[in-house]
């Protein structure tokens, strides 16, 4: 209901706009030479002007989602976004307003379940080669394997989903990059009915990886995948003797899929097996990296001074290791946590931690992000206290 309240205020507020910028574009002569000064204004105004026009026309598309599927309103939604998306297609086919106009098109045709109309718009954009076009057919990618989805074309959906990310390992970790492992995830659980064997499982773990990296980041998607990972992913150990027989690398990868589950006791079950299995004499890395994975499992899990305790040993006794600055960040975070929730305990002492451990990360990384995130921790204490000369100087440095 609030979302429908804003997108009132949006839907007036464009057009409102649309009525002073077109009066603003149609004030310039129809033609001027490119030496003229009026021509980079006119070009600003007409930008202006198909921006404003493709989002108003997006209002729509988007009050439409916060509807149920095939109910009147969506339906009637969309069959006004998709009249506006047409018409600013037709008014600006050779710009990029028009052209995302068109994508957007084609999505409310996919929505209104008009899957072939849908795919001749894709087609028709991927068509394009100009290399301005790229971040449009990314999405238009994307969208091309929803329908594919949806026509139930599972195995090809899967496969355009693969090819996209390969071709795009710079934006996989985008809202439409997670998107599209989610697709690849469906389109290949979708088809295990059809499979039998090793192949099944080696699907549910390929699919499970994909779900993995979703949930590892807050996007529109991560909730769709959560349950798919929940319901999919592999069997833990039965028993305690089950996970005692785990190698390093199972108990940290079975810990890596706990953590993405929310399974926070189980990660850290997993993660104990883990340092014993290494020899802290010839793989101290490993135990690193296990421990800290164990800090934010049990930060998370929001027993502060577990973590705390953890991620501080790595900070302090090996200051030069890889994850040491990191854990430092973690620590001092689970230091201020303890503090502002356990207010029924020993406060002082929990603070002179906290002041102690962020001047050890001044004097060990007086130059990195961590050194100063030190000192503004510092400076907001000082400053909490009263003492507005330490924080002036914590704050200077």
């Amino acid at each position: 209901t609030q979302a429908r309240e804003s997108f009132a205020n949006a839907r007036a507020a464009y057009d409102a706009s649309l009525a002073k910028l077109k009066t603003n574009f149609e004030a310039f002569p129809k033609f001027l030479e490119e030496r003229d000064p009026r021509f980079a204004q006119r070009n600003s105004a007409h930008n202006a002007l198909m921006d404003a026009t493709l989002q108003r026309a997006l209002v729509d598309y988007e009050d439409a989602q916060t509807y149920e599927p095939k109910s009147e309103q969506r339906q009637e939604l969309l069959t006004k976004a998709m009249a506006a998306f047409e018409e600013t297609y037709k008014r600006y086919r050779t710009q990029l307003s028009g052209l995302y106009a068109r994508m957007w098109q084609g999505k409310c045709y996919e929505e209104n379940g008009n899957l072939g109309e849908a795919m001749g718009v894709y087609n028709e954009l991927m068509d394009h080669t100009a290399p301005e076009l790229r971040g449009l057919q990314r999405q238009v990618g994307f969208f091309r394997i929803i329908v594919l989805g949806k026509r139930q074309e599972f195995a090809l959906a899967a496969d355009e989903a693969s090819n996209w990310l390969k071709a795009n390992p710079n934006a996989q970790r985008t809202e439409i990059g997670l998107g599209v492992r989610l697709q690849l995830a469906m389109n290949i659980l979708a088809q295990l009915p059809q499979l039998s064997g090793n192949t099944k499982d080696q699907a549910v773990k390929l699919a499970t990886e994909n779900l993995t990296q979703v949930v590892r980041y807050y996007s529109e998607y991560k909730p769709e995948a959560m349950s798919l990972l929940q319901q999919y992913k592999p069997k833990a150990a039965a028993s305690a003797m089950d996970v005692a027989r785990l190698t390093y690398e199972d108990a940290v990868s079975q810990a890596d899929e706990a953590l993405s589950a929310e399974q926070f006791d189980r990660a850290v079950a997993l993660l104990k097996v883990a340092v014993g299995k290494v020899d802290p004499a010839k793989e101290i890395d490993k135990i690193h990296r296990a421990r800290q994975m164990m800090a934010y499992a049990q930060y998370q899990a929001k027993n502060y001074y577990e973590a705390a305790v953890l991620a501080e040993h790595i900070a302090r006794r090996y200051p030069r290791a890889g994850v040491a600055p990191k854990a430092l960040e973690l620590a001092i975070a689970a230091h201020t946590m303890a503090y502002n929730t356990y207010l029924e305990r020993d406060r002082t002492s929990d603070l002179a931690r906290l002041v102690d451990l962020a001047r050890f990360a001044v004097e060990t990384w007086p130059d990195a992000e961590q050194g100063d995130a030190a000192r503004m921790t510092l400076g907001d204490i000082a400053l909490g206290q009263g003492n507005y000369e330490d924080a002036f100087k914590s704050y200077d440095g």
